[in-house]
């Protein structure tokens, strides 16, 4: 499809007088020039070029998917960090320390392991208790968590009970 030539000449005019750059002019001239079938092969062209790109990003996902389901699910890390806490001579440990007849002081020295604070809390929730403040360190191989721990309701709490409540939690999860 052509454009008619008294349009192109009104076109033409119009252009000149905004843009006296004859630069400009001849760039868009040559896009005007362009017929149906030009804009249609090149269109087609560009859609070709990016299914193929498509294709060959959806090929190497599947190749990396597939190189991940391969490998172990094993978790070597925590294994390791385990071994690595015991090498370092690092013991599992618990520490109450009483602030006041509400509020306790704890240390935990557990092996790192995966979602290991994340059920450490839920149990502790479940149990009435809610930590303030806590804080989690990770270092060759063990999780330190120190935090200052109070009762949900309020209620008075001993510190030598509540230390045997934490090695059974520990011990669980």
């Amino acid at each position: 499809m052509q454009i008619p030539k008294n349009l192109l000449i009104i076109f033409v005019q119009t252009y000149m007088s905004i843009d006296s750059d004859p630069a400009n002019f001849l760039v868009l001239f040559c896009l005007c020039q362009m017929n149906l079938a030009t804009i249609l092969d090149d269109a087609e062209s560009y859609i070709v070029e990016l299914q193929k790109n498509v294709k060959a990003l959806s090929d190497q996902l599947l190749e990396t998917e597939a190189l991940c389901e391969d490998r172990p699910k094993a978790l070597v890390d925590e294994i390791d960090a385990a071994q690595d806490m015991e090498a370092n001579g690092i013991k599992p440990d618990v520490q109450v320390t009483s602030i006041d007849e509400h509020k306790l002081w704890i240390k935990i020295v557990i092996p790192k392991r995966r979602s290991r604070f994340t059920k450490l809390l839920e149990t502790l929730s479940i149990c009435g208790f809610e930590l303030t403040d806590p804080s989690v360190t990770a270092f060759k191989g063990a999780m330190l968590i120190s935090s200052c721990m109070e009762g949900a309701s309020g209620e008075m709490l001993k510190a030598s009970r509540t230390k045997d409540l934490l090695q059974e939690i520990i011990k669980g999860i």
